[in-house]
């Protein structure tokens, strides 16, 4: 079985203007379900390899979530007076890195040792993403240019963050770096605007809520929720019964992708470019394009 997931940030007057097959989907089935026609031809999200996802750490026969190994986010700031930023490159000229890694803590006591980073769980019905108090906290500051002793949340879930103008990142980037059971390591490069930036008005005019709250001390999973479902597509690949994988057939995986597409490292399309496919199945489309990759599996 394969599963393709992409939640449009929600924005009113971007979903007026666009057409009517951009829309928030779940579609089971091969290939790539959306794209972009440019030039005669259509360009989709890259995707990542497959990423294999880890098993529960208390019965390795079993897998009960979407998990991979998350090490790192960077903040990428252009550089001011830089006209045409390239996408596909971290070069110093054009982009600032703030980059902000994560603890390392185990998912379980039974869990493999000496892992880097933390275990992220992909939950797109979590309205928040949930990470250690200290990863919050350095969005705050150093991402958010907010004192350390503003940042005082009294509970798990209290306060949200926010910041203060609700285009702030919307020329950045955001590099998420994570690892899979097999050790292959893999770097998701997304737009940070929403990914940084809710649609609800904070503490005033022009201020938004992000979507982050702190994880209790005692927490040993986190969660890349509903906010990281704005700025990626998730495809997910599983041959399971129940919790446990069909014998002989592969271990599950997923494959990551940005809302946007970038073309010899320019964006020529957001997450609000890319439509279903009109009228014909991604396997259909590969035939009358002459694009394999429509339908490719990796």
């Amino acid at each position: 079985m394969q599963v393709t997931i992409m939640l449009l940030f929600p924005d009113d007057e971007l979903e007026a203007l666009a057409d009517k097959n951009v829309q928030s989907f779940l579609y089971y089935g091969r290939g790539s379900p959306c794209g972009m026609l440019l030039n005669g031809r259509v360009l989709l999200p890259k995707y990542s390899p497959p990423l294999y996802i880890f098993p529960s750490p208390e019965t390795p026969t079993e897998y009960h979530f979407w998990s991979l190994q998350f090490l790192s986010m960077t903040l990428l700031q252009p550089v001011a007076g830089v006209a045409d930023l390239n996408h596909e490159t971290l070069d110093s000229p054009q982009w600032v890195q703030k980059r902000i890694g994560m603890p390392n803590i185990r998912a379980s006591p039974a869990d493999t040792p000496h892992l880097p980073g933390i275990r992220a769980l992909f939950d797109s019905c979590s309205a928040c993403t949930v990470l250690p108090r200290k990863v919050v906290s350095a969005i705050w500051t150093s991402w958010f240019g907010h004192l350390e002793e503003d940042f005082q949340p009294k509970s798990a879930l209290s306060p949200r963050l926010w910041h203060s103008d609700a285009t702030r990142f919307a020329k950045h980037d955001i590099v998420f770096e994570f690892r899979d059971y097999r050790g292959t390591p893999f770097n998701l490069r997304c737009s940070a605007q929403v990914f940084l930036t809710s649609p609800w008005s904070a503490e005033g005019e022009g201020t938004r809520y992000a979507q982050f709250v702190c994880a209790k001390k005692t927490d040993s999973r986190f969660i890349l929720g509903m906010n990281f479902f704005w700025a990626a597509l998730i495809k997910m690949n599983v041959t399971h019964r129940d919790s446990r994988p069909v014998p002989g057939r592969a271990h599950p995986y997923v494959q990551l992708a940005p809302q946007r597409v970038i073309h010899d490292g320019q964006r020529v399309g957001t997450a609000w470019d890319l439509g279903l496919h009109k009228y014909l199945s991604p396997r259909q489309l590969a035939e009358v394009r002459d694009q394999p990759e429509i339908y490719a599996d990796p």
